[in-house]
């Protein structure tokens, strides 16, 4: 629902602000190490626009506009993980909890000995890793880091009703919305951690035309004509992918550069003490989706009676192409030593390899169209009964297409 112009100009503006400066510090961000003091979040985010209405030709052509903008800025210094310490990288695991001296998974031995292990025993996989990491902040590998978000959304909305005569109105009416934000890491690529998001743009169409003719003062004939249009575009971050870091066997051609790595998940998949490198639906994708649909219909009153019939006929274009599985996935989970601070001592390469996964790209294009006939009577016997029929007749149909890469 659109408001319409009239005869005079009206029109307002608008402005919301939202700002951290006015909030107190949270008591989990991260210190500065030069003040010694903790970093204060900087959530910034202004909403503003307006409306203006007014006659284009007075009586008969009017119009109606509107804006809305919505940029949202904040650098949040409170998110967590675990990375390997100077120490660790040693062998030096003493500042942790008491690790397994023999697997529970396969019975062997994991080369601890009162939580030391030669570092000849790590993975080459995981050390080609921990050398992009950001340094640890303390003995347990903890690192306190923002994610910087960077949003810009747009809605721009206009309307024109044209009274052709007392009897006869045509309108029109458009919509376009937009709303981009750059990849975290883009914006802080001294943090690899930053890689959990894509950058997007995303782009909203919508055109519709009306048309409302007043027969006689008993039958209305309305039309509708509508059309939307949406465009759907993630870049995901470009870091490094596992065979860069030494994975064999791995092919990397539908999205280099680009990886997925937790460290030490739980039983859902959440990261719960170690560090996660990418994520399936923040890769790169792209999707489109058009739709249109014509509405008829006739209302005619005849003393206590009402009719009504009309019909629609609708058509739908989706087409995505994603890569949620192409880079593949792997999880550390700590299982073999039991170390649950980022399960850096569980990376030997054949379980680097046994993680190895990767699909090809999931590409999907549907068509589908519907179309409706419909009649429908009412009548009032007297003032507390009324009776209602309708009869409706609806067809579906829908054609799916995944090709093959």
């Amino acid at each position: 629902m659109t408001k319409s112009g009239t005869n005079e100009f009206h029109g307002d503006a608008f402005e919301f602000v939202r700002n951290d400066l006015f909030n107190a510090t949270s008591y989990f961000a991260t210190v500065d190490p030069k003040t010694g003091k903790r970093v204060h979040s900087s959530l910034k985010r202004n909403q503003y626009g307006g409306t203006l209405g007014g006659p284009i030709v007075r009586n008969r052509l009017f119009f109606f506009g509107g804006y809305r903008g919505t940029p949202t800025r904040s650098d949040p210094v409170d998110t967590q993980a675990f990375v390997p310490t100077p120490a660790m990288l040693t062998g030096d695991f003493t500042k942790v909890a008491a690790l397994r001296t023999i697997s529970p998974v396969d019975g062997t031995s994991t080369g601890f000995v009162n939580n030391r292990i030669d570092p000849v025993l790590f993975s080459p996989v995981a050390l080609n890793i921990v050398k992009r990491l950001p340094k640890a902040q303390d003995d347990t590998g903890l690192v306190t880091y923002g994610t910087p978000n960077r949003t810009d959304e747009k809605q721009i909305i206009g309307k024109a009703d044209w009274q052709v005569n007392p009897s006869h109105s045509v309108m029109g009416r458009i919509l376009f919305t937009n709303f981009k934000q750059p990849q975290p890491y883009s914006l802080s690529p001294d943090n690899i951690l930053a890689v959990s998001k894509t950058d997007r743009n995303e782009w909203a169409y919508s055109y519709a035309i009306g048309d409302t003719w007043l027969v006689s003062p008993t039958t209305v004939v309305s039309g509708r004509l509508a059309t939307n249009f949406t465009h759907i575009r993630r870049q995901g971050p470009q870091f490094f992918d596992m065979a860069e870091v030494g994975v064999k066997g791995l092919y990397t051609g539908y999205v280099p550069k680009f990886a997925q790595l937790n460290v030490n998940p739980s039983a859902t998949g959440a990261t719960t003490g170690g560090f996660r490198l990418g994520d399936g639906t923040q890769n790169r994708a792209n999707s489109t989706n058009f739709t249109t649909a014509l509405n008829l219909d006739v209302s005619m009153t005849r003393g206590t009676h009402q009719f009504g019939l009309g019909g629609s006929v609708a058509y739908w274009d989706f087409n995505s192409h994603g890569n949620v599985f192409s880079a593949g996935s792997f999880s550390v989970t700590g299982s073999h030593t039991g170390f649950r601070a980022c399960g850096f001592s569980d990376w030997p390469d054949e379980h680097i390899r046994a993680g190895n996964a990767e699909l090809k790209p999931n590409q999907e294009e549907v068509l589908r169209s519907l179309h409706d006939r419909f009649m429908e009577s009412e009548s009032t016997v007297d003032p507390q009964l009324r009776s209602t029929l309708g009869a409706g007749s609806p067809g579906y149909s829908e054609v799916r297409h995944s090709p093959k890469l």
